[in-house]
Parts: structure tokens; sequence; C-alpha cells
């Protein structure tokens, strides 16, 4: 109940043997439980004709489980030794369907031994069945009590029921004990008699005075049979706790309508009445503040579109007094075309329609200026949803406006072409060079995507770098990334220089893109390069002298190879006399070869004196590794034999082909063997590993040459590839420089790294062969 006892529990009604019917099934049996007899209720009770079931087991009438578990016998066996059995469960019919039904067992006292038994069976299913339902319904009844019971407890709202009606007993639920600071079941009325009447709290009015406890909202329901409804009182604690409750009480009647006790729900807006006055308190600094808004026109207007209030923003941006307003429509700040075209009601719809209206647009001061303004007006609703008024906030834009347009007439202006690119990577703006450089007109590019502008093998990648570029966002210069091409409408490309500023905006981050065309200065920088070409070439003349020494030293390597070859054939012809020739044939073709490869040498070194263009072929770089390989570790060995330096090779699989002069990169890559070889001379077996590696990075082919060697040291590294700089005493400082020469002659570029854990490693890139040109790569532009 309300104090928390436990509801009654439901009774059991059914009792074996208390339903009978007027023929009773009765079936005769052996000893063994058989049936010798079968009466026409037993064959309409259980479906059986009685040619069917005499001779068989009584058991036939159990459920399979009670079957397995011995019940039949069990029944015969107490049966036959007290006289009688009786016992009630499911029992199965011919079809298959259970019912219940008691079993009375008697035994035949007629015989000494007790080996027959007489069986009497009652169908219990209909008393069952109304008893069930008896107690389900009282079952049903107690849980629901109980649910009430525990609704009333949960819920945060205090109840209070008296059935008096002088309310000398009010029960309570638990929210309204807490508030009450009663226990549980404790009698909480105020007119109890004075043994149980309550003394921790007293209920005051709003003014503090005591409220008499016969006025109190149940004993008034109660007395005078009327509802008392939204009346807020104070409940004042012994320990000086104020609670604030806001009241209601209705009568309970009798048969007669009279009024015999009361309900209560008492709501505990303490915490709400706070708020209320913070509230108030904050309403109250607001207005100040909106009052003190300068920069801002801040007012309210009615349902009608009447302007209720007015801050001094207002007064500021409109030229309007507050007296001079208020009350007016609104449609005051508007052109006498607007109004008569109806744009003062069109915005108070929209508003009212979609809860929100903002526009940029002219308004009109009092002094009949105009001025660009930026207007939200916000729709005001009342609790039932209906529109009751509108707040708008107007802000002087006409300042903002003239920067703006000076800034689209100083980008309409600029050199190059300017385009602003949103997230989505579509064209929000362009100027008017961007269409002249690209051949497209403005509707054609608004809303277009960027990538357009951009040769098609390019757009892809480019996509994903400016996925990269939107991540991490980033102001980029003119000229950052190299070597970059667009594309005009007409299909023709052209070299540019691109400049990326990020600018965050209302609809978004955007990118501000300047792009130049630098086809004039790629001529120029071409021309230059032809002077600076012809100014090495007579660098090349003057110090023909010194790389003499040093087209000895290359010449050396496979004239030594040929000559090795050569007395190689002399021993195993001296040694195989008479003996088959092939052998010796293939030492021979070995020594033609390296003659020939020494030969190429000299005349590609002519060329090189003579500024000739290298003979560039596609040529597979992972074929050209493993033939320089082939053909200098063993020369080159630190120890003097093939077995002093370890070989790692990590080739890249399917390789793309690259456009080159093999002879050129196949010296490039002897002259790094050679110099790994040279630094790790005197290092012990275990560091004597000369590792290769290819791979394919993005436009390029990467080949990189690493040794275990003693490093480079910081003082060298800056001038590796100086000519004439080294660090041999017997070197004369020309390898690397015709490497950097011969690698960026291909459009490479070659540079040195230190390795993790000793040594150095060089790596040269080179073109791929299917690019458009072997002297420069197209990149994106925000790469």
């Amino acid at each position: 109940m309300l104090d928390g006892s436990a509801p009654p529990a439901p009774t059991e009604r059914f009792k074996p043997g208390d339903d009978a019917v007027e023929e009773p099934v009765v079936i005769t049996l052996d000893g063994d439980g058989r049936v010798t007899s079968w009466n026409p209720v037993a064959e309409r009770s259980f479906q059986y004709a009685a040619e069917e079931i005499i001779g068989r087991l009584a058991a036939v009438f159990y459920e399979d489980a009670d079957i397995q578990r011995g019940a039949p016998q069990q029944a015969l066996a107490l049966a036959a030794a007290a006289g009688r059995h009786y016992e009630a469960g499911p029992r199965v019919r011919r079809d298959g369907s259970v019912f219940r039904a008691g079993f009375l067992y008697a035994a035949d006292a007629s015989s000494a031994d007790r080996s027959g038994f007489t069986l009497v069976v009652v169908d219990q299913t209909s008393a069952l069945a109304a008893d069930q339902e008896i107690d389900r319904l009282s079952a049903l009844v107690c849980r629901r009590t109980a649910e009430f019971e525990a609704l009333l407890n949960v819920l945060p709202v205090g109840i209070g029921v008296a059935h008096d009606r002088q309310c000398r007993h009010i029960e309570v639920n638990r929210a309204f004990a807490e508030v009450l600071g009663l226990k549980p079941g404790q009698n909480a009325s105020k007119t109890a008699p004075a043994d149980e009447r309550p003394t921790n709290f007293t209920v005051t009015d709003d003014a503090g005075n005591a409220v008499p406890d016969e006025s109190l909202p149940m004993q008034v329901a109660a007395r005078e049979g009327i509802e008392v409804r939204d009346l807020e009182l104070n409940i004042v604690h012994a320990d000086g706790r104020v609670l604030r409750l806001l009241e209601y009480a209705a009568p309970l009647r009798d048969e007669h309508g009279a009024p015999r006790g009361s309900v209560g729900a008492f709501v505990d807006i303490t915490e709400r009445a706070k708020i209320a006055r913070k509230l108030h308190e904050s309403e109250a600094r607001f207005r100040q503040l909106v009052e003190a808004v300068e920069d801002y026109a801040i007012f309210m207007l009615d349902g009608e579109g009447r302007v209720s209030s007015w801050n001094n923003g207002a007064s500021r941006t409109t030229g309007y007094a507050a007296d001079e307003i208020v009350g007016r429509s609104y449609a005051a700040f508007f052109t006498e075309e607007e109004r008569t075209a109806g744009k003062p009601q069109r915005i108070l719809k929209a508003a009212s329609e979609a809860g929100r209206y903002e526009e940029v647009g002219r308004r009109v001061r009092k002094d009949g200026s105009k001025y660009w303004a930026n207007i939200v007006v916000s729709a005001i609703r009342d609790r039932d949803g209906a529109v009751r008024g509108f707040a708008n906030v107007t802000r002087d834009v006409t300042e903002r406006k003239r920067a703006e347009e000076m800034f689209r007439l100083a980008v309409q202006a600029a050199a190059s072409a300017i385009i602003l690119v949103n997230e989505q990577g579509k064209i929000a703006f362009a100027n008017t060079q961007a269409q002249e450089m690209f051949g497209y007109a403005l509707e054609e590019l608004m809303g277009s995507s960027l990538e357009m502008l951009l040769p098609e093998r390019f757009r892809e990648v480019h996509r994903r770098h400016r996925a990269s570029f939107l991540a991490k966002p980033a102001a980029r210069d003119m000229g950052e990334s190299r070597d970059l091409y667009a594309r005009r409408k007409d299909g023709s490309e052209f070299p540019v220089e691109v400049e990326l500023n990020p600018i965050e905006t209302d609809e978004g981050l955007m990118t501000l893109t300047s792009i130049l065309d630098i086809t004039a200065r790629k001529l120029a920088t071409l021309r230059e390069r032809e002077q600076l070409a012809q100014l090495a070439h007579a660098g090349r003349l003057s110090s023909l002298g010194e790389m003499v020494s040093e087209l000895t030293h290359e010449i050396n390597q496979p004239l030594a190879a040929a000559t090795n070859y050569a007395r190689a054939f002399l021993r195993y012809a001296r040694g195989r006399q008479g003996g088959d020739g092939d052998e010796l044939i293939g030492l021979v073709d070995k020594c033609v070869l390296q003659m020939e490869r020494a030969g190429a040498i000299v005349k590609r070194l002519n060329d090189f004196v003579r500024k000739s263009p290298p003979a560039q072929t596609p040529i597979d770089l992972n074929r050209t590794v493993r033939d320089m390989i082939a053909l200098t570790a063993p020369g080159y060995s630190p120890e003097g034999d093939a077995g002093g330096v370890h070989i790692e090779t990590v080739l890249g699989e399917a390789l793309p082909q690259v456009l080159a002069d093999r002879v050129q990169i196949e010296q490039v890559i002897v002259n790094l063997i050679r110099n790994a070889l040279d630094a790790m001379r005197g290092q012990p077996a275990a560091k004597r590993v000369l590792r290769f590696e290819t791979a394919a990075i993005g436009d390029e082919v990467r080949v990189s040459v690493a040794d275990r060697g003693a490093g480079i040291a910081p003082q060298h590294a800056p001038r590796l590839f100086e000519p004439f700089y080294t660090t041999k005493p017997e070197g004369v400082g020309l390898g690397l420089p015709i490497s950097r020469t011969i690698i960026e002659a291909h459009g490479g570029r070659i540079w040195a790294e230190p390795q993790p854990g000793g040594g150095a490693v060089f790596h040269f890139t080179l073109p791929i062969a299917s690019e458009p040109s072997r002297h420069a790569t197209a990149d994106s532009v925000y790469r």
C-alpha cells in the first residue's frame, strides 16, 4: 500500500477430488495394470473403443515423461500397499491431446493378494480452468496493485490520500515523505490527533505567515468538496530548510456524491523557483546588455510586425529614437517600392514558416539614406507553437560591402588567374584573367571541378593531393611545387606556377588559388640553359686533361676484366689441349664484350666533350643494375676476390622502363658501386654488405646503392658533387660530378644520405619513359 506493505498473495483453490461428474469413468485393471473392462464414458473420455484398449496397459493414459520415470507402476504399487491411491495430473487421449484428470486406484479387496484394481477417472479440466482463471485474476490484481504502489513511490511528485473528511490520517508516497521529512507509513496530517501529528515542519505562505491546519489544500478539498489548484506554499523544516511546493487537491466522494476524503499532489518547485528567480535576474541583465550594444540593431516585433522593443544600436543604425518607432510597423525600414511589393510581409511569413530568415540587403534610415545590412529575423513561439512575435538583429555592413567591391575590382585587375575553390573541389569564383587564360566563359567555370583545368593524366593524383591539402590547409607560395602544368579548353597544355591560400568563410573552407602562366619564363630559362651549356662545354674542354686520369681508370675496369678472361683462356687451353673448345669460345666472347664496352666508354666521353646529346632509349633499370653487379662486384672486391663482398638486392617488381642512355647510366651505377666498395675497404667481413634497391615513386624510378662503410663526414657532405673535390688519395673528384651531370641531363636528380647503423646510401631518380617530357615532370598544384 502507500506505506510500502506487500499486497496479499493469491490463494490456491484447487484440491484433488473437488470436482465430480455425474458419470465417472470406471475401468478395471488386472494385477499388471492391463485394462480388463471399459465403459462408454471411458470411451468418450479417452476416445478408445473397447476392442482397442482392452488388454493394453493403463500407462497409455500417461505422458511420456511420466512413463519414463515409472509413474504408472508406482501408482499400482501404492494402491496395492494401501488399498487405494489418488493422484491428479495431465493425462493423454487417443488423439494425443492432454487434459487434467484425477485417478483413483482401488485394489480388489476380494483378492487376497489384491491382484486386480478398479480405476475411477474424474475429468477436472473445466473446474481447473475456472480455478486457474480466478487465481490468474487474483494474481493480476495483486500485481497491478504492487505496480501501482511502485509507480506512486517512484514518481517525483508527492501524493497523499485521506479517507475521512477531517483528514485525520493522510498516507503519502515516498517522494512526499522525503519532502516532509517523515518515515514511511507515518501519518502526514496536520489535523491528526496530537500524538500522531507531525511537528518537524510548518507550512507558510509567500509572506512567511503560518497557514492554519484546517486551511491546508487536502483539508479544504475533503471538507468543502472543491478542487484546489496551483497553490504555492512553503514547507519550513525545523532545521531551517525551506522548500517550495506547488499543491493540488481534489475530494474523494462516496456513492452518493458526498465528500469522504481527499487526494493531493505536491510538486517540489524549489529549484524551479530558484531558476525562475535567476532567469528573471538574467533577463534583466540581458536587457541591459542589449541596450548597451551599439554595433547591432536589436529589436522585437509583435505578431503583426510592429516594433515592441528598441536598443541603442537600433537608434544608432537607423536614426530613430525609441519613442519615435515603438508601436510603428517595421515596414518603415524599407523603400516605398519594397513596401508596395509586400516584401516586409514576405520576410515575416518566411520567418514564421522556417523559424528564421536571413539576407543581406538595402535598408532605409530615418533621413531617407540607404545602407547595406545583414538582417536576421527569428520567429518567437509560445508553448503551443503559435508565433507571438519576431526578434530582429540588423548589422550595418556598408563598409564591408565597399571593401568587398574594392577586393573584387583588385582581383579582376590581377595579372594572374584567380580562382576560388570550395571543399568539394568546385569553382566558386573566377576572375577575368582566369577566363582568358583557360579559354572558358565564366558560366562554364562556375560550379565545375577544378580538375577540368588539369591535363587528364594528372587529375586522379591531383584529387588525392587536394584531399591531403584540405586535411592540413596552409598557405603555399608560388613555385613551391615544381613543373606544374595546366590545360586550356582547346586541350593545349602550358606550364604554370600556383599559390594556394586557405580561407575560412560562412560556406566552409575555401582555397584562393592564384595561377600564373610561366611559358615565357620557361622559354627564357631554356635559352639561359643553352648559354650555360655553351659555357659548360668550354669548361669541359678546360678540364679534359684532368679527366684523362679518370678515363684511364674507367677503361681499366673492362680491360682488366678482358685481361683476366684472356689469361683464363690461356690456362684453360694449356691444360685442355685437344679438348672441346665451346667453353674457350665463351671466354673469348666475354673478352670481346668488355673490350667493346671500353670502346663505348671512350665514344661516350668523346660525345661528352663534343656536347653531343645522349642517345636515349627505353631501358630496364633492374636489368642494368644486375648487369653492373655481375660486371663490377668481383673486380672491385675490397679483398681482391669475388667472395669479399655480400650483395643484397631488393628490386621492384614490374618496374616501369625509363628513357635514358644505357651506357651513361651504366657508368653512373659503376661509379656508385666503386665508391661503395672503396668505402668498405678494411671493414670486417660482416660489414662488407652492398645493397641495391629499385622502386617506382610517383612518376619516377629510384635506384639506391647502400654500403656499410665509414659513412660521409659532415664536413664533406655539402661538397660531394663539386668537381675536383675528393676524399680519396688517388681520386681526382670527377666521378660524382659527372654522374650528377648525366642524371640531371636525363631529367632526374642524385643525392646521398647517411645510412642508419653506419655507411652511406646514394640515390638517383629517372623519369618513367611514358612521361611527355624527359627533362621535366608535371605535377599537381596541391603537391
